[in-house]
């Protein structure tokens, strides 16, 4: 089983691993999932194209109901990774980051499965209903523009408005990352936070301005300030502290009960800051941090990038299936789903995600298929991930 693991495990190109950011990864896959099965399996779920967005009056149950709040969660995940090398290079003289590499490491580590999952959902769509109408959701999407054009979230993929939100974070983050040079921590802290409460009062969600990393803004801020005390503060080694489990323990039912079931926009703009101390506690409890460092855990949120880009239209097509009109019937039905996006999660990461977390990939693909001068394929060995 370890072996088996170990073939499923990240693959990192900086050498910094943090097995409880992938821990944190796994809850907020399964608060999206879980969110999304309460929606496939709903009485009112009512869709207009097969991969269409839920209407309002399709609810998930109330134990499901805050997993809304997870793309949030990933949101502050970004945040707090792809500040870290910023945080190192100005605040303690770690290396200098390569802008070239940064967005080239962007580019060939999500796009091919973003596409791939696209091209998939096109393809089952155009199976199971009529293909006219799809063609220019499709070319929005894969440009990452489908919020900006049509102002609501793709037909194909709906949960994938939330990675257009992240590349245009992705674009912001060399310029946000300046505030790192702000010599006074607490000043720095605060210049953070007021960044992302701009962005706060510059979006709207629910409206096409929702649709815009304006809107999420504070939330990436958030794991900016997360990442300045985990290098500056803690240096990378954060010590231990049993208060810290009490932390996560009330904090989580907070966030769950209060934030995630009420939804109340109040309670919302205090929500960044409360995953803050979550996140610090996941790093700082003994026991907290011991259950997100599982094995099992950790390999799943390594995952979550290939069961998010899956999950949502592999559920509404078998939850065509599924009428539950008990209990019994629901909690089944849900088991199904959840089995069929982790095994197709399972299999997308290893045949599509996992070879491109190979920093060097395209490079040896292009000499693999460059032909030498006797006509044979140029052999190129194969290397670990450094």
């Amino acid at each position: 089983m370890d072996h088996v693991l170990s073939r499923l495990s990240r693959r990192t190109s900086s050498g910094r691993y943090i097995p409880e950011i992938d821990g944190l990864r796994f809850l907020a896959i399964a608060l999206v999932v879980g969110f999304h099965v309460g929606i496939v399996l709903s009485p009112n779920l009512r869709l207009n194209l097969p991969f269409g967005t839920a209407l309002p009056g399709a609810k998930a149950p109330p134990v499901l109901a805050s997993g809304w709040f997870g793309v949030e969660l990933f949101f502050v995940i970004s945040g707090f990774i792809l500040a870290l090398p910023f945080a190192a290079w100005r605040r303690t003289g770690g290396r200098p980051v390569n802008l070239r590499a940064y967005y080239l490491r962007r580019l060939t580590r999500l796009e091919p499965p973003y596409v791939l999952a696209l091209g998939l959902a096109f393809v089952a769509a155009a199976a199971v209903g009529p293909i006219r109408g799809l063609l220019p959701h499709l070319l929005a999407s894969l440009v990452y523009q489908h919020g900006t054009l049509f102002g609501y979230d793709s037909f194909l993929n709906s949960p994938l408005w939330s990675l257009e939100i992240e590349v245009q974070f992705y674009v912001l983050v060399p310029l946000l990352a300046l505030l790192f040079r702000i010599e006074d921590t607490t000043k720095r802290r605060i210049a953070m936070a007021a960044v992302g409460l701009a962005g706060l009062a510059l979006g709207s969600h629910g409206s096409r301005d929702g649709l815009t990393v304006l809107s999420f803004l504070e939330f990436f801020l958030a794991g900016f300030v997360l990442a300045d005390v985990y290098v500056v503060d803690w240096r990378e080694r954060p010590t231990s502290s049993r208060a810290w489990d009490l932390v996560s323990v009330v904090g989580w039912v907070v966030l769950l009960v209060a934030v995630g079931l009420t939804r109340s926009e109040k309670l919302l703009a205090v929500g960044p800051w409360l995953v803050v101390v979550l996140y610090m506690a996941a790093f700082r409890g003994p026991l907290t941090g011991r259950i997100l460092r599982n094995r099992w855990l950790t390999t799943i949120g390594g995952m979550c990038y290939s069961i998010y880009l899956l999950h949502y239209p592999l559920m509404l097509l078998i939850g065509r299936a599924f009428h539950p009109a008990s209990a019994l019937a629901w909690a089944g039905s849900a088991t199904a789903l959840v089995a069929a996006t982790l095994a197709a999660g399972v299999i997308f990461f290893a045949l599509v995600e996992r070879p491109c977390m190979e920093p060097h990939w395209p490079s040896k693909l292009i000499a693999r298929l460059r032909p030498r001068a006797d006509g044979e394929p140029v052999r190129v060995p194969v290397t670990g991930a450094p």
